[in-house]
């Protein structure tokens, strides 16, 4: 059953972690993952519990479809998920996980745009016995003892031959390549997917890199949320835009004043390269990637302004944390850690799943607001009403 709560925030994040728990056998296994379910009320070894927190509505559409849908694949799953809605309030938070473990919850998932609050949950849990997955891909940020995570390699695999695409037929066509800072976990891999699908091309002089920058740490646009339909910038996003525009301008002079493409490495730095391409009259002339798939994003596609994003589809997350819960709540911790990893640098506090991403052009642009992760109204305001009727998303 869904219960409504009020307003919470909005916020959502990168990924990884260090191991957990050990493995151990037999009716251990069962007793350490189940502690919490035999002891409340309501639980049942053939169909196990599993609380989820989730923010409201009115922080992002996608959170009323979520419900939904998670419910489906937990239920797929053969767990019994109980889904409520609450305010990013410490003591709702709190009082809803008490509730539910006291009622048999083997598995806590929880997605909250507060750190700390979440943090809370996570350590309550865990007098209890509950194993907790962070729904919000904070990754290695997250306190729980999972969390789901951005495929940051196969994002940048997507991004590249998004660009390939968009700019195919233009011969020696000019590139410039705009990443985030070197500091951010994500960076290396990102730039490795771009480059795996680029590289043979700059090689053979099919296209032509004219610039490649990594903007400052302070001007990384940071889209750590990547998850469309919440406010996926982080919290450097404004400095990004400060930070990507005088670089994109600096290297579009260098270029002669004219590139045929430019992989932006999320969707604030493409919101600052449009901004100097509109200025110069070439905006969608200019194919632009990105990262994040929120309503500005989507606008500027719908413009013909940007053209790709990537996001994770809201299946895909449920899917994969259904999956995982279900081995949570059966104390197969074994399998739980096969789909899991630790962070390879030992900083983060929860093992990861990593989520496949998928592809935003304006050719498969409708399927985002089927799918419930955006709301048309954010989208199709008035001067793009005609254009969302001609694709018929409503």
């Amino acid at each position: 059953m869904t219960i409504r709560g009020q307003i919470m925030g909005s916020r959502v994040g990168g990924v990884r972690l260090a191991p957990v728990i050990g493995l151990v056998t037999g009716l251990t296994l069962v007793m350490s993952g189940c502690s919490a379910g035999a002891s409340g009320s309501g639980a049942s070894p053939d169909k196990p519990k599993v609380g989820i927190i989730l923010p409201t509505g009115d922080t992002a559409p996608r959170w009323e479809s979520a419900d939904g849908t998670l419910e489906r694949f937990m239920r797929t799953e053969g767990l019994d998920p109980d889904v409520v809605n609450v305010a990013d309030n410490a003591n709702q938070l709190i009082t809803t996980a008490d509730k539910m473990i006291a009622d048999g919850a083997t598995v806590l998932v929880v997605a909250s745009p507060d750190v700390t609050l979440e943090a809370e949950v996570v350590a309550e849990a865990r007098k209890h016995g509950v194993p907790t997955i962070d729904y919000d891909l904070r990754g290695v940020s997250s306190p729980a003892d999972y969390s789901l995570s951005l495929d940051y390699r196969k994002i940048g695999e997507l991004q590249g031959r998004g660009l390939i695409r968009g700019v195919r037929g233009t011969p020696a066509a000019k590139v410039i390549e705009l990443e985030r800072a070197p500091t951010d976990p994500d960076t290396a891999q990102l730039v490795a997917g771009q480059r795996s699908v680029l590289q043979p091309r700059y090689s053979k002089g099919i296209y032509n890199l004219v610039g490649s920058q990594r903007l400052p740490s302070d001007g990384s646009a940071k889209a750590a949320g990547d998850g469309a339909g919440s406010d996926s910038s982080g919290s450097d996003g404004a400095a990004g835009d400060q930070q990507a525009g005088p670089v994109f301008v600096r290297l579009l002079a260098a270029a002669g004043g004219s590139v045929a493409g430019v992989l932006a490495a999320d969707d604030q730095i493409a919101a600052a390269v449009i901004d100097v391409l509109r200025g110069k009259q070439l905006a969608g002339k200019v194919t632009v990637t990105g990262l994040g798939a929120g309503p500005d994003a989507l606008k500027a596609i719908l413009r013909g302004d940007q053209f790709m994003t990537v996001y994770t589809p809201v299946e895909t997350q449920a899917s994969a944390t259904s999956k995982l819960a279900a081995a949570l709540a059966r104390g197969d911790r074994a399998a739980a850690e096969q789909m899991s990893i630790s962070d390879p640098t030992g900083h983060g506090s929860a093992r990861t799943l990593a989520l496949a991403p998928a592809s935003i052009t304006l050719d498969t642009i409708k399927q985002i607001f089927d799918s419930g992760v955006v709301s048309s109204d954010e989208v199709c305001t008035d001067e793009l009403a005609l254009r969302c009727n001609q694709l018929s998303i409503s």
